[in-house]
């Protein structure tokens, strides 16, 4: 894997995220793949978080989408 990582970025910077981020960047991008429109409140209840937390998600997600 670090032979690839080298072969591909070598002599470049580049960004590798925390543990943390990575996994909330993964979390956002499960929850904007079961979004169907009207499942905001199962979703907010199924990550433990509020509806608002679930829009602000999906915004953010299809800002990245839209990229």
């Amino acid at each position: 894997m670090i032979r690839a990582l080298a072969v591909h970025y070598g002599g470049r910077a580049f960004y590798l995220p925390s543990n943390y981020r990575l996994d909330l960047a993964l979390r956002d991008a499960r929850i904007y793949a079961e979004f169907s429109g009207g499942n905001i409140r199962n979703l907010a209840e199924n990550y433990q978080l509020t509806r608002q937390q679930i829009y602000s998600i999906i915004t953010a997600q299809r800002a990245l989408r839209k990229k």
